[in-house]
């Protein structure tokens, strides 16, 4: 320990067998809680985007060969999963839980060294080992994170929270070994870390600017010491990203030649807006994680009155961030870390889902270490005695870390099944029509015919006044909030129909079958699905057929 590279603790701080030996057990503490919390999600099955991503990609049955473009680390994860065991779905899930243990651990390092830094107080520093297990044990083990870790194709998010954070570690290694050429080493650690880390996902561009935040505010004293004495190092991160750009071209050059595109439709204005409403949503989750859901299907906001409410308490934090960080306080890194890590999926650049559990990974560390951190200054503002301050956090962690882990074990349950799971989605949000749908495809699929179409039905009679809608009125896209919504619900309930129709089919009634295919095709003329069946209806009544005829849902 006190080799060449040895960090001497601040002035009044002493590091003695006790503090070693905490170092030892909260690491193991962490690991442990958070494998009993996932450790009944190895047998879930491939779900949803886990079979179009792995199961049925040709690109992930073979290592070679290996295209440096878009989120390729992650893909080549996948890949030597399956190269290892093909597609044992419990090799998927160890892997997922063994990136997010890294993530915990890594979490607890930069966490424990930020606090010992010399802008930090003495009173933080002394209890430095503590309050960082503290931070990441609740975070391993929170229930928010069972969609990054649980749901097997999110490995984008948790793989990328993990070169996130082992970026930020790496980095403030460098600032506390003395020794220059070790620094440097760590300084090239961080700057690989960051550039492996593009290839996870696009959140990760957010990095080199959350790494200067993070100087300027406690690696050195000032931003622009920050800037002059470790001006190589940032240079060099911030270079990271010309890897993203040339990845990210790549990408949309093949998505180009193979004929697809994304189209949004909404201005940033109205998206902005509307993540007025979700990131209160993902705070109260932060807090009180019930009722979790996989897709919310959260409608698009077209005006500010909407949103006065939850976007003043938004805009209370967005102030008081910014205040700290005017008067150099170490306090507003947690702010910035919130806000700088959502504002790619979370302001005003719009995406096709509003909201998304799994955009919360990072971000949750600065509630919790805001809530953590607060706690404690509390407890030492109201307690004099710091053994009796020290026992209070201990079972107040303890505490909440049974509370989560208990949580987040329940949570697993809901993806043994994708029937189960959309049963809870519909039952948390009965105003996302994408989830009676594919509650019905589900109930479809499980032979419960009568159940599926009574889903169906309530879709239907949501969206009744479409049957009035003529197909020339049916924008492509949507230039306005209205006109999006109308093509989504258009589309929406012509897919019922189409359901309804293959329902009546299976319960012997193919007259009423016709209707539904007919209406289907009548707002939507390329549906090809329903011009297939009601083909199939048709020649079936011409010419019946032994057997019937073969639908296509």
């Amino acid at each position: 320990m006190r080799g060449r590279h040895w960090i001497a603790p601040p002035k009044g701080v002493t590091v003695n067998e006790r503090d070693i030996r905490w170092r030892l057990w909260v690491p193991l503490a962490i690991v442990v809680a958070t494998v009993l919390a996932y450790v009944n999600a190895f047998g879930n099955p491939f779900l949803f985007d886990d079979e179009p991503i792995i199961m049925a990609n040709p690109h992930t049955q073979s290592l070679f060969p290996l295209v440096l473009a878009g989120r390729w680390l992650v893909n080549l994860t996948f890949k030597l999963n399956f190269a290892v065991g093909q597609f044992r779905v419990a090799d998927y899930h160890a892997t997922n839980l063994m990136i997010h243990l890294a993530a915990a651990l890594l979490l607890f390092g930069w966490v424990r060294r930020t606090l010992l830094l010399p802008r930090v107080g003495e009173v933080w520093r002394r209890h430095a080992t503590g309050l960082a297990g503290a931070i990441a044990g609740l975070w391993a083990v929170h229930p928010l994170q069972t969609q990054s870790v649980t749901y097997i194709c999110q490995r984008y998010e948790s793989l990328m929270g993990l070169c996130f954070i082992a970026t930020l570690y790496a980095f403030v290694r460098g600032v506390q070994t003395r020794g220059r050429k070790a620094a440097a080493g760590w300084f090239g650690v961080a700057v690989l870390i960051c550039m492996l880390g593009m290839g996870t996902k696009e959140v990760m561009a957010t990095a080199p600017l959350v790494v200067l935040l993070y100087d300027a505010l406690l690696g050195a004293c000032s931003a622009r010491e920050a800037l002059t004495k470790r001006w190589l190092v940032h240079v060099a991160l911030w270079a990271t990203l010309v890897c993203l750009w040339v990845m990210e071209r790549q990408t949309f050059g093949l998505v180009a030649q193979e004929g697809g595109g994304v189209t949004v439709a909404v201005s940033p204005v109205s998206y902005l807006l509307t993540q007025m409403q979700v990131i209160p949503h993902y705070l109260r989750l932060s807090l009180v994680p019930h009722p979790l859901c996989l897709d919310y299907g959260w409608p698009i906001v077209s005006a500010w009155q909407e949103v006065v409410g939850p976007g003043s308490l938004l805009v209370g934090l967005g102030v008081l961030t910014l205040v700290l960080w005017i008067y150099g306080r170490p306090a507003a890194f947690v702010g910035l870390w919130f806000f700088c890590i959502l504002a790619p999926t979370s302001s005003v650049i719009p995406i096709p889902d509003a909201a998304f559990e799994h955009r919360m990974y990072l971000p949750l560390a600065a509630v919790i270490a805001s809530l953590v951190l607060g706690g404690f200054w509390l407890l030492r503002r109201l307690y004099a005695r710091t053994r009796w301050v020290r026992l209070a956090m201990v079972a107040v962690v303890l505490l909440l870390g049974a509370g989560g882990a208990t949580m987040t074990h329940h949570r697993n349950l809901d993806y043994r099944s994708g029937l189960g799971m959309w049963q809870n989605v519909v039952a948390v949000r009965p105003q996302n029509y994408r989830a009676h749908l594919n509650l019905t495809s589900a109930l479809l699929t499980a032979g419960r015919a009568e159940e599926a179409e009574a889903t169906a039905k309530v879709l239907l009679d949501r969206l009744d006044y479409c049957r009035l809608v003529d197909p020339g009125d049916v924008p492509e896209w949507g230039r306005t909030p209205a006109e999006v919504v109308l093509h989504r619900e258009v589309r929406y309930y012509t897919i019922a129909h189409n359901y309804m129709g293959v329902c009546r089919i299976r319960q012997g009634d193919p007259e009423r079958a016709e209707h539904h295919f007919a209406e289907a095709v009548r707002l939507n003329p390329g549906f090809e699905h329903a011009k297939k069946n009601l083909a199939r209806v048709r020649s079936a009544k011409e010419k019946p057929r032994r057997g019937g005829a073969s639908l296509s849902d």
